[in-house]
């Protein structure tokens, strides 16, 4: 007979064996259980649509139990959303972002200094900081500075520089694209990595902070409306 559990606070040991995990909030739930889960699929439930946007939810409380009936079914299919692995001077961090990722100055009205790497470029650069996303997390604040949104299929990173600094005559080449990796070398020690968008932080300081798309299926949600991976 299935067994439902109640989980308050998601962990990976909580989480563990489960056959779908279903989060019931909004976004921020949803990835908060993300960070705590690989290959199970997850099950978003907007809680509250009149007040929530719920991207990464395809249910709300009245449509619920049939959707839920329909995955016992087998009749939903899973799209696998691609995450973003980082690194601080060689170190992996311990979870991998689903949507994105800020790299900016701890105050936000003070400006961002440091040289950014994609491939073999490299630039000296300040600026608000910069935005780095997921097809998934495309729809988000990289969007609202410019940003394009992305079918959940491309597993390239995006990424956008907010509000890059320019003195007269100066030019900039890297602004904004699409990568598999990014490299940032951090020139103040009042920078920060804002991940996943919680309020955890890494501080570091004359440092490389190395973002780099992972697998594509490290981690599933189960929905009727996305294409599958």
């Amino acid at each position: 007979m299935p067994c439902v559990s109640w989980v308050a606070t998601p962990s990976a040991d909580a989480l563990a064996g489960a056959a779908l995990i279903i989060t019931v909030g909004g976004d921020g739930t949803f990835l908060t259980v993300a960070r705590h889960c690989r290959a199970t699929p997850v099950m978003g439930v907007n809680s509250s649509p009149s007040t929530s946007t719920g991207h990464y939810c395809i249910a709300h409380p009245d449509t619920f139990e049939p959707l839920l009936n329909a995955w016992r079914g087998g009749l939903l299919k899973t799209t696998a959303l691609a995450r973003i692995r980082g690194e601080i001077e060689g170190q992996r961090l311990p979870h991998d972002a689903l949507n994105d990722v800020l790299f900016a100055n701890r105050t936000p009205v003070s400006s961002t200094r440091y040289a950014l790497r994609i491939g073999d470029a490299t630039e000296l650069q300040l600026s608000s900081g910069i935005w780095v996303a997921t097809a998934s997390g495309s729809t988000a604040a990289i969007h609202s500075c410019g940003g394009e949104i992305r079918p959940m299929h491309d597993h390239r990173l995006q990424w956008r520089v907010r509000e890059p600094y320019l003195r007269d005559g100066e030019r900039r080449v890297l602004l904004n694209g699409f990568t598999d990796e990014i490299e940032i070398v951090s020139r103040s020690d009042k920078n920060t990595l804002y991940w996943t968008g919680m309020a955890s932080r890494s501080r570091f300081r004359e440092a490389p902070a190395r973002a780099s798309s992972v697998h594509p299926t490290s981690c599933s949600r189960t929905s009727t409306h996305r294409p599958t991976c």
